[in-house]
C-alpha cells in the first residue's frame, strides 16, 4: 500500500514552486444600473418563487424601483469577493430523460441520506 507517509520528503515548500504568482487572475468590472435592468428584463416572467420568496414576474415589475440596491449589492460582492450565504442557495432538481430503476434507487437512497 502506498500512502503519503511512505512518500519521500520534499526539500521545497509549495511557494517555491510558484515562480511568478499572478494575483490578478480574475477581474470583475463594476456593474451599472442599466445592465441590472436590462438583464432582469431578459428573465422569463414566472410566478414560481425561489428560496427568497421572490418571483421573476415580481422582480421584473419592481426592478426600476430597486435596481440601485441590487447594483450596489452586486458591486460590493465583486469588490470584496464575499457572496452572502443567502445568495449561495440553489434548488437542484434531477430530470430523468428515461426511466431506469438503477438511477431511481440511487436517487432515493441519496435523498434519504440528505434527509437523515
Amino acid at each position: 500500500m502506498h500512502t503519503s507517509q511512505n512518500a519521500p520528503k520534499a526539500n521545497k515548500t509549495y511557494t517555491q514552486y510558484l515562480a511568478n504568482p499572478n494575483i490578478n487572475i480574475m477581474f470583475l468590472e463594476p456593474v451599472e444600473s442599466f445592465q441590472v435592468i436590462d438583464d432582469t428584463y431578459t428573465l422569463k416572467p414566472k410566478c414560481s418563487r425561489g428560496y427568497d420568496d421572490i418571483s421573476t414576474k415580481w422582480l421584473k415589475g419592481t426592478i426600476t424601483l430597486i435596481h440601485q440596491l441590487i447594483t450596489h449589492i452586486v458591486n460590493q460582492c465583486f469588490q470584496t469577493g464575499v457572496l452572502p450565504t443567502q445568495l449561495k442557495i440553489a434548488n437542484l432538481i434531477p430530470i430523468f430523460k428515461h426511466y431506469d430503476n438503477r438511477f431511481v434507487k440511487i436517487f432515493i437512497n441519496y435523498f434519504n441520506f440528505i434527509l437523515f
